[in-house]
Formats: C-alpha cells, sequence, structure tokens
C-alpha cells in the first residue's frame, strides 16, 4: 500500500554509536491522519532527534476499508524494518520504544497486547507510550476500525492483555481531553497498579487538550517531555 513507508530522524552527523529508537504513530480517530499531520508527528520524531534518539515517523492503513487488524499489522512491519536497518542510522536494533497518540496510542496498545499480531520483531520493543489511548465501558454503533466485536474494544479486556505483557507502559493523558479518555486512562492506571511490576510511570498534562499535550514536545514546555525523556533513559 502507498501508505506503507517511514522517515527516519537523526541528530545531524550522528550515524553511528547504538541510539535508542522512538517509532511514532499518528492519531486521526482510525480513519485519518499522516505521519506529516496535525497529531504531532514531527516534532515528537524530531524532539527524539535531538535528544540523543532515532526517530522513526510511519503512516497505517485507515479505516474504514482497512479493519482490525490492519493498522496493528501496518506496526509490527516498520518494527521489522527498523530492527533491520536501525545501524545504517545509529540506533539500536534491539531498543526501540513506540509513541503513540490517541487512536495511535490504540494501536500501539494493540500490538503490545495482542500477541497473534507479533512476530520475532517484537524482541525489540523495550517500551511503549500511550498517549490519551480510549478504549469505551462497552460497543455502541459498530466502530470504524474494530467493528462490532467487543473484546477487541473495551476497557476491561484490553486492560486485562496488557496486564500480561512485559512491556514497561508510558501513559498520558490530559487536563482537557474528553472525558472518557480520562475516565480510560484512570482505570487503566488504577487496574494495572494492582498488579506488582505492572504500574506504569505516567503524567497527568496539566492545562492541555487533547491536540497541545502532543504539540507540546520539542517546546520549552516539558511538562510531557521530560518525564518521557526520564523514562526512556531508565528503560
Amino acid at each position: 500500500d502507498p501508505v506503507q513507508n517511514v522517515d527516519v530522524y537523526t541528530g545531524e552527523g550522528e550515524r553511528s554509536g547504538k541510539r535508542p529508537v522512538l517509532l511514532f504513530v499518528h492519531g486521526g480517530g482510525f480513519t485519518r491522519g499522516d505521519k506529516h499531520g496535525t497529531f504531532q508527528p514531527d516534532n515528537i520524531t524530531l524532539w527524539a532527534a535531538r535528544h540523543g534518539m532515532v526517530g522513526v515517523n510511519i503512516n497505517y492503513r485507515l479505516a474504514p476499508a482497512n479493519a482490525w487488524p490492519a493498522a496493528a499489522q501496518d506496526l509490527a512491519s516498520p518494527i521489522r524494518w527498523t530492527r533491520a536497518n536501525a545501524e545504517r542510522f545509529g540506533g539500536d536494533p534491539d531498543n526501540i520504544i513506540l509513541f503513540g497518540h490517541s487512536a495511535g496510542a490504540n494501536h500501539v496498545a494493540d500490538y503490545v497486547a495482542h500477541r497473534e499480531v507479533q512476530g520475532v520483531e517484537a524482541a525489540a520493543v523495550k517500551g511503549a507510550v500511550l498517549l490519551s489511548p480510549f478504549y469505551g465501558p462497552s460497543v455502541g454503533q459498530p466502530h470504524a476500525y474494530y467493528g462490532s466485536d467487543a473484546a477487541l474494544q473495551t476497557a476491561a479486556p484490553q486492560i486485562e492483555r496488557l496486564r500480561q505483557s512485559q512491556v514497561p507502559l508510558f501513559v498520558g493523558y490530559a487536563e482537557f481531553d474528553p472525558d472518557n479518555m480520562k475516565v480510560f486512562a484512570r482505570t487503566l492506571l488504577s487496574e494495572l497498579c494492582k498488579t506488582d511490576g505492572h504500574c506504569p510511570r505516567s503524567v497527568y498534562a496539566r492545562d492541555h487538550n487533547h491536540f497541545t499535550e502532543g504539540n507540546a514536545i520539542g517546546t520549552s514546555d516539558e511538562s510531557v517531555s521530560g518525564p518521557l525523556l526520564d523514562w526512556i533513559k531508565r528503560l
């Protein structure tokens, strides 16, 4: 598919060594968005390159034309590519951190939680950043991506799958996120923290909304990027 391509961001002249690789997945409500769109992709991968990492930006097939598990497969594939090619760009092929925002955070969570979409590339994933994901309490109208399958799109089964995953999580959400997203984030954190060793690092971005929480990354506002960079360094 024409959207199945990546961009790689590195510090100027820095193509040696083994730096962590931050692979970003854009949002857009599952049906829109682009790695150069309005959902923060470029500033986040540029921030990564400026802070000792290699940034990788991806696109993925969009719903409703491409339903589950198309986007999860389109995440597995660039992880494989990144693992195979990271050293060309000064990256560590065995130190890949996934970062998704909004629908992109769902795609990252789905990849981490569903072993059936993973291949040998999953061994390189050392952490996953979920910035304002959303899984609802129940199924209403058929979802553009998940369809009518409650097991795919509701909170309880997804939280249980994430509990069983061994991938460390960083969860962020904003003060002015939609209320249902804030409820899910708090529920996710509360439930995962009941299990020893599964409590994610988290950030509540005060004075931010669903868009500005990501737009601030790479600016002087380090309310999200500061804790995130510290977490990445500790992985």
